[in-house]
C-alpha cells in the first residue's frame, strides 16, 4: 500500500523590507529591534532608535510595543505605543518600512543579534531571504 505523506511546515511570521530584498523571521517570544547591536535584530539606520521596539510572537498573535523611540513606531500609518500587527500591515520604524507576512515556505534561520546593514546582508548567511 503506497500512501503519500505530506508534511506541512509550521506557519512562520516574517517582516520584509519594502525597499530592500531582505526579511527577518520572527521567533516565538520577544524580538527586540533597534540600532544598538545588543538587539535581536539590528537596523543600522539613523532614524531608528537604539532600542526602538519589541515585537512579540505568541502562537499566531503578533504584537508590537514602542520602547520610547524618538521617531516613533507606526502600524499602517498610525503612531502606536502598543498594537497588534496583522498579516499585510506595514510596520514603520523611523524611515524603515516592513510588511508582516505569513508563510509556510522554508526560510533561512536567523541567528539572534543579526546586523541588518546592507554590507552585512550581502556577506552574512544568517540573514533570511524570501524569494520575490
Amino acid at each position: 500500500m503506497n500512501e503519500a505523506l505530506s508534511t506541512v511546515q509550521p506557519t512562520r511570521f516574517v517582516l520584509s523590507w519594502l525597499s530592500r530584498r531582505l526579511s527577518i523571521e520572527l521567533r516565538p517570544g520577544l524580538n527586540r529591534i533597534g540600532r544598538n547591536p545588543t538587539n535581536d535584530f539590528r537596523v543600522p539606520e539613523a532614524s531608528v532608535s537604539s532600542f526602538h521596539c519589541e515585537i512579540s510572537l505568541e502562537q499566531r498573535t503578533v504584537s508590537v510595543r514602542d520602547l520610547g523611540s524618538t521617531n516613533g513606531t507606526f502600524v499602517s500609518g498610525v503612531r502606536i505605543r502598543e498594537s497588534l500587527l496583522t498579516t499585510g500591515q506595514i510596520l514603520k520604524l523611523g524611515s524603515a518600512e516592513l510588511r508582516l507576512e505569513e508563510t509556510n515556505a522554508e526560510v533561512v534561520e536567523i541567528q539572534p543579534r543579526t546586523d541588518l546593514s546592507d554590507d552585512t546582508a550581502n556577506r552574512n548567511d544568517s540573514t533570511a531571504r524570501i524569494p520575490p
